[in-house]
């Protein structure tokens, strides 16, 4: 059950924080970058524990209207675990191609792994939730599930939309 709960609040943050890399990739002409990038993330891992936090309080809100939620809920959990690790294991696959010293293999992780899995993500996302549906069909456990997946969906758009605005 802890286990569950650890692994999702840890891909939330690493998808937070890919969100606002990805927020502000390509919209910044100086040629050292970092400081940049490590704002944005920053930013983005904020905004995504307010949205972690928020669904906790929703969780915890569901819990107490429905006290026998608790055992659907972990169920759940664990068969969304089953599709979103193994789309972070071959995300982390994909990023180990930075580590190489070849540029070109950096560009080729870059433009045949990590671009068409960006493309992925929210269809992915949602996959983890019909297969948790699958196997716990509860009305309950989708309201959980759409609280937590159409937020961190949506922070990249509203982080990119805040940095088009000011810069």
């Amino acid at each position: 059950m802890v286990l569950n709960a650890v692994l999702l609040y840890l891909l939330a943050v690493a998808d937070a924080a890919l969100s606002g890399y990805r927020a502000v990739a390509g919209t910044n002409p100086r040629i050292k970058k970092r400081a940049f990038h490590q704002q944005a993330i920053a930013r983005a891992l904020l905004w995504g524990h307010v949205v972690i936090v928020l669904n906790v309080l929703g969780i915890m809100l569901l819990l107490w209207l429905f006290p026998n939620l608790l055992q659907d809920l972990i169920r759940s959990a664990q068969h969304c675990l089953e599709v979103y690790l193994l789309y972070a294991l071959l995300t982390v696959l994909a990023l180990l191609g930075f580590t190489m010293p070849s540029r070109d293999v950096r560009s080729i992780s870059i433009v045949l792994i990590l671009g068409p899995f960006t493309l992925l993500r929210a269809p992915v996302a949602v996959c983890g939730v019909l297969w948790a549906l699958w196997h716990v069909p509860r009305a309950e456990v989708l309201l959980v599930c759409g609280m937590a997946i159409v937020p961190m969906l949506l922070l990249e758009t509203f982080l990119w939309r805040r940095y088009k605005t000011s810069y």
